[in-house]
C-alpha cells in the first residue's frame, strides 16, 4: 500500500531528488538506502509513463461513451509475474456493448503471449478454437471469438494492447475501437 501512495505523490523533482540521494547513499556504501531511493525514483518514473499512456487512450468514437482511464504500476503493487504498467479504460458503444481497452507494458507475461500471437496454432492446441491471426495498426494480433470478442495486439517488443468485449457478438465494436488506436504512439512511450 505504501508503494501505491508513492505513485500518487512523486513528482519530477521527487524523482531527481531520489536519484541524487541514491547516488550519495551508494557512494557512502549505504546500499539499503541507495536501493530504497532508487525504488522511489522508479515509482515516480513509472507514474509519469502511466500518465503518458493514459494520454494515448483512444477518444471514444462518434456516439460512444468512455469512462475515466485508470493506471497502475503492477510491480509497485506487488503483483509479481504480472509486473509492469497497466492502463485501462472502459467504453460503451452506441449498441450498448461494454468494451474494455487495456495497455500492459513491460510485463514478463508478454513473452508467453508472444508465442500465442505469433503462432495461433499453439492456442488452438490448448483448446482455444476461435482464434485467428490478424494485423492491427501494423502489428501482429489475435482475434478471439470463443467466449468473448477480443483482439490482443503485440505492439513492439514489450507492449500488449487488448480490446475486449463481453460476448462474441461484440466483435464489430471491438474492431471499431481497435481501429482508432495509436499503437505507434503507445509503443514510443514504453520502448
Amino acid at each position: 500500500m505504501a508503494s501505491l501512495l508513492l505513485v500518487a505523490t512523486c513528482s519530477a523533482d521527487d524523482v531527481t531528488d531520489a536519484m541524487a540521494q541514491a547516488q550519495s547513499a551508494y557512494a557512502s556504501e549505504n546500499y539499503k538506502e541507495a536501493s530504497t531511493q532508487l525504488q522511489t525514483a522508479l515509482v515516480g518514473v513509472n507514474e509519469k509513463l502511466i500518465e503518458l499512456l493514459i494520454e494515448k487512450m483512444p477518444e471514444p468514437p462518434a456516439g460512444w461513451q468512455a469512462e475515466e482511464p485508470e493506471g497502475i504500476d503492477a510491480s509497485a503493487a506487488g503483483m509479481g509475474f504480472f509486473a509492469g504498467l497497466v492502463v485501462s479504460r472502459g467504453y460503451t458503444s452506441p449498441s450498448g456493448s461494454s468494451i474494455e481497452f487495456t495497455i500492459a507494458a513491460n510485463s514478463p507475461m508478454l513473452a508467453t503471449l508472444r508465442m500465442f500471437i505469433s503462432n495461433p496454432m499453439l492456442a488452438q492446441m490448448g483448446g482455444q478454437s476461435g482464434m485467428k491471426k490478424v494485423s492491427v495498426c501494423g502489428y501482429d494480433a489475435i482475434e478471439e471469438t470463443d467466449d468473448e470478442a477480443a483482439i490482443q495486439i503485440l505492439a513492439g517488443n514489450a507492449t500488449l494492447i487488448s480490446v475486449d468485449g463481453d460476448t462474441p457478438d461484440d466483435m464489430d465494436d471491438v474492431r471499431t475501437l481497435a481501429g482508432v488506436i495509436d499503437c505507434a504512439g503507445i509503443v514510443a512511450i514504453v520502448e
